[in-house]
């Protein structure tokens, strides 16, 4: 028997639990607005990045600094790096957020009022508003690639 089994045994209890149904709602909102923190964190991170490297590409190209030349060199060097490991972490948290997510909505919706799994958008209005959070980060993942193989 999985945890998600146990979960969906104890339902019956929960149906006609006012508190614990707010409870899980609650708990559904904090994770819909973590996932999209996090997603704006991928986007805020990696613009960032990004302009360093334009930064730091543009300054190593500049040969009347010749000092400055070189530690934009080493910048050129390690911010696809150092972007590549900030993306993997914040991605990591993307996903476990997704599966929270789809943990609590199945719980949710297994233990709600039929009224209430009536007002849920449906599968497919679900997926399309997890597209931004799980193909963003693969987006900025195949554009440092790109650079990286340029180089």
């Amino acid at each position: 028997m999985t945890p998600f089994s146990q979960d969906l045994e104890a339902a019956g209890e929960v149906r006609n639990d006012p508190a614990f149904q707010l409870l899980l709602r609650t708990q559904l909102d904090r994770e819909t607005d973590l996932l999209g923190q996090r997603t704006a964190w991928v986007i805020a991170s990696q613009a960032f990045l990004f302009s360093a490297y334009a930064v730091a590409v543009n300054a190593h190209l500049d040969g009347s600094a010749p000092k400055g030349g070189m530690e934009a060199l080493l910048l050129v060097k390690i911010l696809p790096w150092i972007s590549l490991l900030s993306l993997a972490l914040l991605t990591v948290t993307i996903v476990a957020g997704v599966f929270a997510l789809v943990r609590f909505r199945s719980f949710f919706l297994a233990t709600a009022d039929p009224r209430v799994r009536g007002l849920d958008a449906g599968p497919l209005a679900r997926a399309a508003g997890l597209v931004a959070p799980l193909c963003v980060p693969v987006i900025f993942l195949f554009a440092w690639i790109f650079i990286l193989a340029l180089r």
